[in-house]
């Protein structure tokens, strides 16, 4: 009977420490849970998509805000009489024309500052 009694406290004993390394087991996996979603988001900050898009369930959110902006901009422009007239620019370098005369200009340095005076080259 002694050796039972032993056993089933020592079975009690082992049933409590089995379930405490069990809530540990589990809050340590939900740390390393969280952890991983946090790098997750971080990846996704620094080498996902940088540009802003429109979802498709939010595709008209500044619509009404804009079309206020430009009617309020219009008014103003008819109030104060101003018209802008369009124009392109050309993207074209122009050569400097070959009947310019050149001069070649050459400046040069004395020999005894043409050596450095850290190594002598």
């Amino acid at each position: 009977m002694e050796n039972t009694a032993e056993i089933l406290q020592e079975n009690t004993q082992l049933k409590e420490i089995l379930s405490e390394k069990d809530s540990i087991i589990q809050r340590k996996t939900q740390r390393i849970q969280l952890l991983e979603e946090f790098i997750r988001s971080l990846q996704q900050k620094q080498f996902g998509a940088s540009s802003e898009k429109l979802e498709a369930v939010q595709p008209d959110l500044f619509v009404e805000a804009e079309d206020e902006a430009d009617a309020t901009v219009n008014l103003a422009a008819e109030d104060q009489g101003i018209t802008i007239a369009a124009h392109q620019r050309k993207k074209q370098r122009l050569s400097i024309p070959a009947d310019l005369p050149r001069v070649d200009i050459i400046h040069d340095l004395p020999e005894d500052q043409k050596v450095c005076p850290h190594d002598g080259t």
